[in-house]
């Protein structure tokens, strides 16, 4: 029994120990865990934005507005580079130096070719339609008026265009069919010959030289038709050199007339401005007397 009582004790004695060196253990695990740092947190207004995640919106530049003014200033620049007679691949280039030519002539303009194609036809949409008054937000009687002659000089150079277009379309469509019918000529008669050569009999040797003839004849008509055709494409491109030298001549006029139209209106303000100062004169010399 007393030794179970020493065990009983033993036990105690390692236990109470133990404890002992636990408790002597934490406030060093306690003091090293203070010392570790704090995490900071920052602020969402300090935060920084992802490489590229900026605000598109302040980026975006801001459109031009059109005014009537500027529209006029467009459609000269339209006429002098006539950007709807460039061939197949230039006319966004076409654009581009009606771009480059409103810029010069208008340094706040920021709009680029494919803006002024879209405000070009916009215009163009909308006074073939006989709807130019919805456009008379802003602007003087003068530049309305100027703007629809400009308008109207256009769309006729537009049409004249897009019927020079249609018209080449048609005839070239025509000769590649005449061609074509040629070719199937000179190639059915081939046919027609070797199907003969080879079927033919020696009674058929008396009719020999006639049927070579028609041959002959055949293909002769063939290469007629392939000359004339030829002929008459060449008189087809010279009509159409004769026609951009006339829509050129127009344009010219047109250019004349316009300069002749400012060189008035400038005359007439002129005229006003000096009527106005000649009455302004009068009034002052009234008022001192």
């Amino acid at each position: 029994m007393w030794e179970e009582v020493r065990y009983i004790s033993s036990l105690r004695t390692v236990t109470t120990s133990n404890n002992q060196k636990r408790v002597a253990r934490e406030p060093k695990k306690v003091a090293w865990l203070t010392k570790l740092p704090a995490s900071k947190k920052t602020p969402p207004s300090q935060r920084k934005s992802p490489a590229g995640a900026t605000d598109t919106q302040s980026k975006r530049k801001k459109a031009f507005r059109f005014v009537p003014s500027s529209d006029i200033l467009l459609l000269k620049e339209a006429v002098k580079h006539r950007p709807w007679a460039a061939g197949h691949g230039e006319t966004q280039v076409s654009w581009s130096s009606v771009a480059i030519g409103l810029k010069t002539a208008l340094p706040s303009c920021t709009a680029d070719g494919k803006a002024c194609r879209r405000r070009f036809n916009a215009l163009l949409d909308v006074f073939r339609r006989d709807e130019l008054e919805s456009l008379r937000a802003s602007g003087t009687a003068e530049d309305f008026e100027e703007r629809e002659q400009l308008l109207t000089d256009c769309m006729a150079l537009v049409d004249e265009c897009l019927q020079a277009k249609a018209d080449k379309t048609e005839k070239e469509k025509k000769e590649a069919e005449r061609r074509d019918r040629a070719s199937a000529d000179v190639v059915q008669s081939a046919m027609e010959g070797i199907r003969r050569s080879r079927s033919k009999s020696p009674e058929d040797d008396v009719s020999t030289p006639s049927s070579s003839k028609k041959k002959k004849r055949s293909s002769t008509e063939a290469l007629v038709e392939f000359l004339d055709a030829k002929a008459e494409t060449r008189s087809t491109r010279e009509k159409q050199k004769e026609r951009q030298l006339h829509l050129e001549e127009r344009r010219l006029a047109l250019e004349e007339q316009r300069l002749q139209q400012d060189r008035e209106k400038t005359d007439k303000l002129m005229e006003m401005m000096a009527s106005q100062m000649g009455l302004m004169s009068k009034l002052i010399e009234k008022i001192n007397k």
